[in-house]
């Protein structure tokens, strides 16, 4: 998903640019396996074209011949008190079936809860507010509650759910 318009197919080639997900998914297949889809009006309501997209990528997988689902600013379709069917069997049947399934934002205070409780790994980068630091320790650790902890350029915190370890990374200094 690329709803900020921020993708092309000349940084991905082989991909195709797809305008809507009613569009996708008469696309998606063995003979368009990539696609950039960026969203049209309408396309996040209840019944629209993001949860049968979701829902044909996790049917058509299984380990050893997976989908993949990358969705840029994932506030659009997990926002609080609310979350995409499509992208809830994704994220609590994806994992069985071999579906790697990233989520982005920048802004977790807004984002719904099972998006962050059914995460395997957080990347987070430079928190700027106190409520998305908050949000992203009480999953992650009180450490994330320091506002000074990833204001380096290019730091970034890595937290793993299965052993509860946040370690953060400066790539540049490794």
């Amino acid at each position: 998903m690329d709803p900020k318009h921020a993708l092309t197919t000349a940084e991905l080639p082989g991909w195709q640019l797809v305008l809507g997900f009613n569009n996708a998914i008469r696309l998606w297949g063995r003979e368009h396996p990539r696609l950039i889809v960026r969203p049209v009006q309408g396309d996040y309501e209840r019944g629209a074209g993001y949860d049968e997209l979701a829902t044909r990528i996790l049917m058509a997988s299984r380990c050893g011949a997976s989908a993949g689902w990358y969705d840029d600013e994932v506030l659009n379709a997990a926002p609080l008190g609310r979350l995409q069917p499509g992208l809830e069997r994704l994220l609590t049947e994806g994992r069985g079936r071999c579906v790697p399934v990233v989520a982005a934002t920048t802004r977790p205070i807004g984002v719904n809860n099972k998006l962050l409780s059914e995460a395997s790994h957080l990347v987070i980068f430079t928190l700027n507010l106190p409520g998305d630091r908050a949000k992203l320790a009480s999953f992650a650790g009180h450490e994330l509650l320091d506002p000074q902890l990833l204001t380096e350029r290019h730091t970034f915190a890595h937290y793993y759910a299965d052993t509860g370890q946040l370690t953060v990374h400066d790539p540049i200094r490794l």
